[in-house]
């Protein structure tokens, strides 16, 4: 990660590295309008709004570029029933929101022609795993790929040797 960022903002273009953009960001606690300009590499003008979600079993962290380049940064409760269904949706309807002037009902579909991209990783299924919590399941492996259970991680001394 500290290959791709510098105290002066960010080596790297968002487009391509969203997701180690919102983790250097909640690492370093800076917000994205803080960081000190000409840090970015230029990129052309995009056409709509880009997201980078990190979707926690606590929290769910975005970092947004809005068409004017503007940056934001927020955070939501993964988990809150009484205010929404979804905290990713939410966050997204946020921003729209905040950024447009104009009013996203939650109950209404979101203008998907406003959003050039969404990136999102999560952390709930791996921990669920982790925890031995959730639903038991089998894995079935079809006839002939048996050894696709032992690939596991790629850690194998022929990696192209299937």
């Amino acid at each position: 990660v500290t290959s791709l960022c510098s105290p002066r903002g960010f080596l790297a273009r968002p487009s391509w590295c969203g997701e180690i953009i919102l983790f250097t960001l909640a690492l370093s606690g800076r917000q994205a309008d803080d960081m000190e300009g000409g840090g970015e590499v230029s990129s052309p003008r995009q056409r709509g709004f880009s997201f980078a979600i990190d979707r926690g079993g606590t929290f769910t962290d975005v970092f947004a570029v809005c068409p004017n380049g503007r940056k934001v940064v927020t955070k939501l409760l993964s988990e809150d029933p009484a205010r929404y269904s979804d905290a990713p949706r939410e966050a997204i309807r946020r921003v729209l929101a905040e950024a447009t002037g104009k009013d996203f009902p939650q109950d209404k579909p979101l203008p998907s022609e406003m959003i050039e991209s969404i990136r999102m990783g999560t952390t709930v299924a791996t921990n669920a795993l982790l925890e031995r919590r959730g639903e038991r399941c089998a894995l079935a492996i079809t006839s002939g790929y048996k050894d696709l259970l032992h690939i596991g991680n790629q850690a194998r001394p022929s990696i192209f040797d299937l």
